[in-house]
């Protein structure tokens, strides 16, 4: 079986989805007419209008209003004002003006990025428009960036598609071989539409089959923004192989490849390493122990070696240092750290029945709190519920993302 999604299909699947509504007014001369200022839900009418009819002077007053709301009555729901980060973000891209259009996807994406699964598709897609910022800024390196994070969630949503039909499907044994094309659309809910077979594999039993493992399955995240819904679509090969009595899969995205991106940034990411290599050593003072400080360079250190492909340096790292006579004996701050990161190690080597449990040990000790820094313990967190998403325990996972919107709020 293989899979397929093609980058104009990921870009496409950005949209706005606000209601379109009725009359016109300005909110500035509304309030300056002593007026009661409108309810949000006429100010979002009022700038859909207003975008409809490309008044965008217009449309920008009333999205700044709506702002303006959101951060004074809800101050707990960060996500509303995302919403208006995307709606002003897509509104400068869509006019080409890229500099505001990426401050506001930014914008977005520091809220929501934490609070979504891997394999959220909206992300991924608000990634790759963002890109497509800086490209036209000039500023390649976090064009090549955002190039490799986009193809990893982008992997890690294939990769889940592929796990969850392949274990749904149940062909019946032949002595003949087949092969069909799936296609779907996947949303942002991970919710599939549309199933049907491009291409039958002439045997009504076989692409019945096939049928059944793409209606009876989906590619949820277990935590994901739902503000826009437009769906993405999915190629699937099935294909049973007579020789052996089992179905053969690969697996293939047809997206921006990642690998000339982190190649040409290899110089950069080896100079950071060796920087904080040499950060490390000049606070590594207690050799039986592990500071804070030390204990979070580790982690920037992990966090290299891996998107270099480099695995091994960083399990080895980690692993050495929880040798160490005081780290190893009791709990602290340092070693709560480092076990964390021991799981995203595993995860990454896609060992998640180890990443949970090193997560658990972390996220549950009550040490998982300050000084560890909020951006690290969200990381953590996420990972922790990834792992368990990936074995399908997807209560257990929830309550884990449940604890990391709490903290994110």
């Amino acid at each position: 079986m293989s899979n397929r999604v093609t980058k104009r299909n990921l870009l496409k699947a950005l949209g706005c989805c606000l209601i379109v509504g009725a009359q016109i007014y300005t909110f500035p001369a509304a309030h300056a007419q002593n007026k009661a200022p409108a309810d949000l839900e006429t100010l979002k009418r009022l700038a859909a209008q207003a975008k409809i009819e490309k008044s965008k002077d217009k449309f920008l007053a009333y999205e700044n209003a709506i702002l303006a709301i959101y951060r004074s009555k809800y101050q707990a729901d960060k996500t509303k004002e995302a919403e208006v980060y995307c709606d002003l973000a897509n509104f400068y891209f869509e006019n080409k003006n890229y500099a505001p259009a990426a401050q506001n996807f930014q914008l977005c994406l520091n809220i929501i990025r934490p609070l979504c699964s891997e394999n959220s598709v909206t992300v991924v897609v608000m990634q790759s428009n963002l890109e497509k910022c800086f490209t036209a800024l000039g500023d390649k390196t976090k064009a090549d960036a955002l190039n490799v994070l986009s193809g990893q969630m982008c992997g890690k949503l294939m990769d889940t598609i592929q796990r969850r039909i392949k274990s749904a499907w149940r062909p019946d044994k032949s002595n003949s071989s087949f092969k069909a094309v799936g296609q779907f659309k996947v949303n942002g809910n991970g919710d599939y539409s549309d199933i049907r077979l491009s291409k039958s594999s002439s045997s009504t039993l076989f692409d019945e089959a096939c049928l059944a493992a793409m209606k009876n399955t989906n590619a949820k995240p277990m935590q994901s923004w739902q503000y826009y819904q437009e769906p993405v679509n999915v190629e699937f090969n099935f294909d049973y192989n007579v020789h052996n009595g089992v179905s053969t899969s690969t697996s293939g995205i047809q997206l921006a490849p990642p690998a000339l991106a982190v190649l040409n940034g290899t110089n950069k990411i080896n100079s950071e390493i060796n920087r904080l290599l040499t950060e490390f050593i000049a606070s590594d003072i207690d050799k039986s122990n592990l500071n804070l400080k030390g204990a979070l360079l580790v982690v920037a250190l992990c966090e290299r070696y891996m998107n270099l492909g480099q695995v091994d340096k960083a399990d080895a790292l980690i692993k050495e240092l929880l040798l160490r006579p005081r780290l190893s004996q009791s709990e602290s701050v340092s070693k709560t750290i480092l076990q964390a990161e021991m799981g995203c190690i595993m995860l990454k080597r896609q060992k998640p029945a180890i990443a949970s449990t090193e997560f658990e040990q972390a996220v549950n000790s009550p040490l998982f709190a300050e000084p560890i820094p909020l951006t690290e313990r969200q990381r953590f967190l996420k990972g922790f519920g990834d792992a368990l998403f990936m074995q399908d325990k997807e209560a257990e996972a929830n309550a884990v993302y449940a604890r990391l919107a709490a903290l994110t709020k």
